[in-house]
C-alpha cells in the first residue's frame, strides 16, 4: 500500500539542517531521531494507505489522495516563490489564482491531520444543511460522501456560521471557508538571519485562530524562517514582517501545543529544548485519540 503524507514532502525540505537531515520528537515518548531523506524525500509524517478507502466493491480507492496530490501541485510552485522572495526581504505578489491555491492548501493542511481526523470521527453529528454540502462536494470533486464527512472538521465551519450570524456581513458572502480565507489579507513572516530562531512543523501544522474575530488568523510555517499568515484586512500588514526570537518561541509553543503528537524541524537541539519547556504544562493529547506514527518504521 503506497505511503500518504499528511504534511507534503515539499514542506519537510524546508525544515532540514545544513546536512539535509530532518530531526523529528515524539513529544509523548520524548524520543527524538533523525530522518535523512532518500532521493529528497522524507517519509515523515506518512502512513502507509492514509487516504486510501474503499468504493462500493470494497476495492482500494485512492481518490482522495489524488484530490490532496492535485492541491499540493497546485501550491508547490507558489510557495516555493514565496520562500525565496520572503528570504530576500522582500513582499511577494499573490493573485487571486495564487490565494485559491493558498487557501486550498491551507484547509487541506488543517483537514487532513491526525488531530481533526481523530476529533471528527468522536463527532457522530452533522447538520442537514453541512451534509448537502458534503454531496455537493462529493460531486464536484469526485470524493466519496462519507470520506468527506470523517476527516470534515465540523467545528471550524459551525465557528464561521456562527460568527456570520452575529457580524455585519452578507449571508451570500459566506460560501466555505476556502472561499472566506481567499478573501482574507496574505502576511508574510521572516526570521531574519541574524536573529538567533527558527521555526518547526508538526503533524498539526496548521493554526487557526477565530478568522472574524479582531486578530483572528489562519498560519502556517512554510521553512524554518518564513511563515504565511490570513488576517483581516484591517490586521494585516503591508510589508514582510521580521519575527524576533521571542516571537518565534512563541509560535513554536503554540505549534508544539497543538501538535498531537510529533514535532519536527532542523535541530534536534531546539526540539528538545521545547520538549523540557513543556512539562509540567498540561498535555494536549488525549488518551482515548488514535496515536498515528510520523513513519512506517
Amino acid at each position: 500500500m503506497p505511503k500518504h503524507h499528511y504534511n507534503p514532502n515539499f514542506i519537510l525540505r524546508n525544515f532540514v539542517d545544513a546536512n539535509r537531515t530532518l530531526w523529528v520528537l515524539d513529544k509523548q515518548t520524548a524520543r527524538c531521531w533523525a530522518k535523512r531523506g532518500g532521493n529528497g524525500r522524507y517519509d515523515a509524517f506518512a502512513e502507509n494507505g492514509y487516504n486510501t478507502i474503499k468504493d462500493v466493491q470494497g476495492s482500494p480507492d485512492d481518490s482522495v489522495e489524488d484530490f490532496y496530490t492535485e492541491v499540493e501541485a497546485c501550491a508547490a510552485p507558489i510557495i516555493d516563490r514565496l520562500i525565496v522572495t520572503i528570504e530576500a526581504g522582500l513582499c511577494p505578489h499573490i493573485g487571486e489564482l495564487d490565494k485559491e491555491h493558498l487557501a486550498r492548501f491551507l484547509w487541506a493542511q488543517y483537514v487532513r491531520s491526525p488531530f481533526e481526523r481523530a476529533a471528527t470521527r468522536r463527532d457522530g453529528t452533522a447538520s442537514r444543511a453541512m451534509y448537502q454540502a458534503i454531496l455537493d462536494t462529493s460531486l464536484e470533486k469526485g470524493i466519496p460522501p462519507d470520506l468527506i464527512y470523517a476527516v470534515l472538521p465540523k467545528n471550524l465551519e459551525q465557528m464561521i456560521d456562527d460568527a456570520i450570524v452575529k457580524a455585519p456581513t452578507a449571508p451570500e458572502e459566506h460560501d466555505g471557508a476556502v472561499a472566506y480565507m481567499r478573501r482574507m489579507a496574505v502576511d508574510f513572516l521572516r526570521i531574519p538571519p541574524t536573529v538567533d530562531a527558527l521555526f518547526v512543523t508538526s503533524d498539526r501544522p496548521c493554526l487557526f485562530e477565530p478568522i472574524l474575530q479582531p486578530g483572528g488568523n489562519v498560519f502556517l510555517p512554510l521553512a524554518s524562517n518564513v511563515a504565511i499568515r490570513l488576517s483581516r484586512p484591517e490586521d494585516a500588514s503591508p510589508t514582510p514582517i521580521g519575527v524576533s526570537r521571542s516571537t518565534a518561541r512563541r509560535i513554536n509553543r503554540s505549534i508544539f501545543s497543538a501538535a498531537l503528537r510529533y514535532v519536527a524541524g532542523p535541530s534536534r537541539q531546539h526540539l528538545c529544548e521545547l520538549l523540557a519547556g513543556s512539562r509540567g504544562s498540561p498535555g494536549t493529547t488525549s488518551t482515548d485519540t488514535p496515536q498515528p506514527s510520523p513513519e512506517v518504521r
